[in-house]
């Protein structure tokens, strides 16, 4: 501890204020970059490699310094990017010639000077874009801090600062996903320094102080940044008493806990993450106070130092950070960090590939297996996925249809040592169900009977599935009642319903035969009379045909409904006057004989 807090005085004893030295130092950022759902850790001392050139996987990652753009002394300080620019700024350290300078790139090679109108300010010390909105904390040239921002892209300027503590630096400021901001600030009062952090929701025009808790107490210390992962906030807490950097986490903003696992001997100053996931970490080694860079595939849980020799004398301090696609733009300072800066970018250890996906034809329910055929211009193998496997699974490179509907399917080359992984493209696969043929059977029935059981019968069906599966079974109608004439019906299929399956029709018919007399002993319609017809209360039936016990009258109503059965006699009445108006059939049946006669009733 006594040698850190050496180290950590001497990085502070410089010719410049003490108050400048927490800004440059303290106030360096940490950023994610654009990636989201990452917590953020600097490794910890068991998982950091100190790895020679021949033994790092990254050796082959180059810097190439960016056009001669900033003016002489000029010391970038802050580095931030939306998603097609990349802005960096900062302020030259000559005390007789002090003047903040604002820059942009859209491939971090080629810079244009952004015509700010802030030639009163000395001092620019952090940077943050949030849905075109610049938001810049500065100083004059007194080292009064004030808060900006600007919707022009850095052209004009407005102070947006109410609600934040008079004198207050704001050393970061970030954006959660709800679009609310946060300003991580610290107030130098007897030259010791206070943290805050304050949070606006309405684009900077008033801003709250957030009462946060969790950190180490100190007399002297300052957030020097902050950002936030998708999933939680992350913060930098820099202690004077104890000469600590610390880096603490939380879900709300409001209650903290730090994080154990910081290498004792780096001192981070920036960190981003590259679109394919990769952490990189900017800062300087405590023991020789040179820059270096150290690199984690796997979100913090090893880390291995990447080479900056390509960095040349500007490797001295490595200070502002950011990913900004497949690059890694980075500013690299001389022995004497107050003299001069450089912005650098790399070259991509790995080639770049990239996949041809061609929009995918329909297939049908009960189609066999199949491939894709997606194509890497690296050559190497592309493997796929399905955002419904219910719908489509898919093992080996080999599509199953699961059911009918609609997946994204998302071809994935993640690259090999010669390639980086390549950007996922996606495709909509629509499965249309199958066809299935229903028809119903034609059947006949004898005038004056219930309609019979009416049969369906299903083509088509895959997969050896059968009429087990429908979740909605087809039903057939008909306009035929007991009551009805002699004639032909249609019977009508409807209401079907399934997940795999399209339903097509087949109607048929039911013919309702004329009344016959059946037997062998010669009964007859003639031999019975039945009057009056149509009848208004009772009706006569007379039989010349001798009666018995066998022979019997039923009667029904309209629906189907029997109201009458009695043995038949040569003579007898039947009354309807209590039934209503209507068609009513007379049933006359003795043994094997039978006779279907019509009453109406007035």
């Amino acid at each position: 501890m006594v040698e850190n807090s050496k180290r950590f005085d001497q990085i502070k004893r410089t010719k410049m204020h003490k108050t400048f030295i927490f800004l440059v130092i303290g106030c360096l950022i940490f950023k994610l970059g654009t990636a989201s759902g990452f917590g953020y850790s600097v490794g910890n001392t068991e998982g950091l490699k100190h790895l020679s050139e021949e033994e790092s996987p990254n050796t082959e990652i180059s810097w190439i310094p960016s056009n001669d753009f900033l003016p002489e002394g000029f010391q970038v300080t802050t580095i931030t990017s939306s998603t097609t620019t990349i802005y960096a700024a900062g302020n030259t350290n000559d005390p007789t010639n002090r003047f903040i300078g604002l820059f942009s790139s859209t491939d971090g090679i080629t810079w244009t000077e952004v015509n700010t109108g802030l030639q009163n300010y000395a001092f620019f010390y952090s940077l943050y874009e949030l849905d075109g909105i610049l938001y810049a904390s500065v100083a004059d040239q007194n080292i009064i801090p004030e808060l900006l921002k600007s919707e022009d892209g850095g052209l004009t300027w407005s102070l947006s600062q109410d609600g934040i503590l008079t004198n207050s630096t704001t050393s970061y400021i970030i954006s959660d996903d709800e679009g609310a901001l946060y300003a991580a600030t610290f107030t130098v009062e007897d030259n010791n320094s206070t943290p805050r952090l304050y949070k606006s929701t309405n684009q900077a025009e008033s801003w709250v102080e957030l009462n946060v808790t969790g950190f180490t107490p100190s007399e002297d210390a300052l957030f020097r940044s902050m950002d936030h992962t998708g999933s939680e906030f992350i913060i930098s807490y820099a202690n004077s008493e104890t000469s600590m950097v610390e880096l603490y986490t939380s879900e709300d903003a409001l209650v903290w806990t730090r994080l154990n696992n910081i290498p004792e001997d780096f001192f981070a100053l920036d960190i981003s993450v590259d679109t394919s996931g990769v952490w990189y970490v900017s800062g300087i080694d405590f023991d020789t106070l040179d820059g270096e860079m150290i690199v984690s595939e796997n979100e913090g849980e090893t880390w291995e130092f990447l080479p900056t020799d390509d960095l040349e004398e500007f490797n001295h301090w490595l200070l502002a950070l950011e990913a900004f696609g497949d690059q890694i733009i980075l500013t690299g300072s001389l022995e004497d960090f107050t003299e001069q800066s450089q912005v650098f970018f790399s070259v991509p250890a790995k080639q770049e590939q990239s996949i041809t996906f061609e929009p995918l034809s329909p297939v049908t329910y009960g189609d066999e297996s199949f491939a894709f055929e997606a194509i890497a211009s690296s050559g190497l193998p592309v493997s796929y996925t399905s955002s419904d496997d219910l719908v489509v699974s898919i093992l080996d490179g080999i599509a199953t249809i699961e059911n009918a509907g609609t997946a994204m399917i998302t071809a994935v080359q993640e690259g090999n040592e010669s390639f980086g992984p390549a950007k996922e493209v996606t495709q909509l696969l629509t499965i249309n169900k199958a066809g299935l043929a229903v028809s119903v059977e034609d059947v006949e029935r004898n005038s004056g009977e219930e309609n019979p059981e009416f049969k369906l019968v299903y083509e088509g069906f895959v997969n050896d599935e059968d009429v087990s599966v429908i979740d909605f079974l087809p039903e057939v109608s008909t306009s035929a009642t007991i009551s009805s004439e002699p004639g032909t019906f249609d019977l009508i299929i409807s209401g079907g319903e399934d997940n795999n399956y399209v339903f097509s029709y087949s109607n048929g018919t039911l013919t309702i035969l004329e009344p016959v007399v059946t037997g062998t002993n010669g009964f007859l319609s003639n031999d019975i009379s039945i009057y009056p017809n149509p009848v208004f209360g009772v009706v006569t039936i007379l039989s010349t045909e001798s009666t018995n016990s066998n022979k019997t009258v039923t009667v029904f109503d309209s629906f189907g409904n029997q109201i009458f059965e009695k043995s038949l006699r040569t003579e007898m009445q039947i009354d309807f006057g209590t039934h209503p108006s209507g068609l009513y059939l007379l049933k006359i049946q003795m043994e094997d004989k039978v006779d279907i006669f019509r009453v109406f009733k007035n």
